[in-house]
């Protein structure tokens, strides 16, 4: 499988803590493409952070999925976001990306800076 990504930032106001983005990846097999699907990944977000120390950024947004095969689950949904810094170089990250396909999943982790 090959991904093309493509990704941009809109606006970013650190005075604010608003962030704006968008972008896209394209999934299109390279061997094996009987039976492959080639689709893409669209997508917007909105962030804002709270002004504190250790502020939280809570994101939402959506996304679609232009080409993908009737069958292969839903065609876009709902973008949730939240970052929580634990410490000056830690940060708590979490993503869910609701539907019932291959994006439709949570992510937690840790953010080392």
């Amino acid at each position: 499988m090959f991904h093309q990504t493509l990704s941009g930032s809109f606006t970013n106001n650190e005075e604010n803590g608003v962030a704006i983005s968008a972008g896209g990846l394209l999934y299109t097999p390279i061997a094996h493409r009987a039976g492959a699907d080639t689709y893409g990944f669209i997508y917007s977000v909105v962030s804002k952070k709270v002004k504190s120390d250790y502020g939280p950024r809570f994101t939402g947004g959506g996304y679609a999925l232009p080409g993908l095969a009737d069958g292969l689950g839903t065609q876009g949904g709902a973008i949730v976001g939240y970052e929580q810094p634990l410490a000056k170089r830690v940060t708590f990250v979490t993503d869910w990306l609701s539907g019932k396909n291959a994006f439709g999943y949570v992510t937690p982790g840790f953010s080392f800076a």
